[in-house]
């Protein structure tokens, strides 16, 4: 089955319409309409309503937000992608997460020079993993998967805490991206980190922020 997706790409300082058709089998489920793509080396973006960003708000000593994505894959399926190695390198960066109370977590994105190296505060196997988005003497922040479902399909909620003086619209944005990057990752579809998608996001973040 083939799926058609309108899309709009620059060229020559023009937006231009361009209708394309995808083979479903190479489409990866959970797509959104405006998530960035790959047609021919062109970055496309699909043109269309967007159903919301997830929450921000503050709360006492600084920032808590909410992402959600729904995933025709069950449980056990994306809590691999949380907890293996080989899997976290597919959508988030090279690291391991061990799965036990107190187990190390440390996921090395070498571009920017940063490692997280932190240890996991809670566990529920495959329910829920939580660790801090930190290391050595940094503020913690605590990054929290709650995933609920049945066999065929997962509900994974991404919880966030930030300290006050943290940016929360670029820590949203960036996993906002990621999880994109995992939804892909799950239909065995690799693409690069959608820089367009991140800009969307740090702005709608950066506005529910001010609110």
């Amino acid at each position: 089955m083939a799926l058609l997706y309108l899309v709009s790409f620059i060229y020559s300082n023009h937006t231009v319409p361009l209708l394309i058709s995808i083979n479903a089998s190479d489409a990866y489920r959970g797509l959104r309409l405006d998530q960035t793509v790959l047609v021919r080396g062109q970055e496309v973006e699909a043109m269309s309503e967007r159903e919301g960003w997830g929450t921000l708000r503050k709360v006492p000593g600084g920032y808590e937000a909410r992402l959600k994505r729904l995933i025709d894959h069950d449980r056990h399926r994306v809590w691999s992608m949380l907890t293996c190695s080989e899997l976290l390198c597919q959508w988030l960066a090279p690291g391991s997460v061990e799965p036990v109370l107190g187990g190390r977590v440390r996921i090395d994105f070498a571009a920017s020079g940063s490692t997280i190296d932190s240890t996991v505060s809670a566990i529920d196997v495959p329910s829920v993993l939580e660790y801090s988005w930190s290391s050595g003497n940094e503020p913690v922040r605590p990054v929290r998967w709650e995933l609920a479902g049945n066999d065929e399909c997962t509900e994974l909620k991404l919880i966030l805490r930030l300290p006050e003086n943290d940016d929360p619209a670029r820590a949203c944005a960036g996993w906002d991206t990621h999880l994109e990057m995992l939804l892909a990752a799950m239909e065995g579809v690799s693409i690069s980190f959608p820089v367009q998608r991140y800009r969307k996001a740090r702005e709608a973040f950066a506005a529910l922020a001010s609110t």
